[in-house]
């Protein structure tokens, strides 16, 4: 939602359209057809990618015997520098979409740059393991929360 209000914000800058677009000669009066759909798809399953790594190193963090929240931390702060570094390259690719001479390919860049550079710094960062922190018992529905019995067979 996010990217697509900073995306409306550039490429329609009354409003509902109307504006004077990124270049002079060229009169924008809406998004192209194919970038929600593109857009949303691509962003969908990159995100889920990268909190995919997230997850998964937390649940291997759990099952060595850390507690809920020190294998959250611990999954964060060690898979950031990978995501982040991955969001940065994507979005430099994406990004520079915004010089092609297509107007579609402008909004397609625009809109999967700042999604792919929101969702490292803002979701993947901040929301996901402040989600995960207070609602344990949601995060590992539908399956059971990995306890020390099911490590080691020994009771808590």
């Amino acid at each position: 939602m996010l990217t697509f209000a900073t995306a409306t914000l550039i490429y329609c800058p009354y409003g509902s359209g109307g504006g004077d677009g990124p270049s002079e000669t060229e009169h924008v009066t809406g998004f192209h057809w194919l970038v929600p759909l593109l857009g949303v798809s691509l962003v969908t399953a990159l995100t889920l990618d990268y909190d995919s790594f997230v997850l998964t190193r937390t649940v291997e963090l759990r099952k060595r015997g850390f507690s809920h929240r020190m294998s959250i931390c611990k999954a964060v702060s060690g898979t950031g520098g990978v995501v982040t570094f991955a969001a940065a390259i994507m979005a430099v690719a994406f990004g520079s979409l915004i010089l092609s001479p297509v107007l579609m390919l402008q909004q397609f860049g625009c809109v999967v740059a700042a999604a792919v550079l929101a969702d490292a710094f803002l979701v993947r960062a901040l929301l996901v393991p402040a989600l995960m922190a207070v609602a344990p018992g949601a995060v590992w529905w539908p399956r059971r929360f990995p306890s020390r019995r099911d490590i080691d067979g020994t009771p808590n």
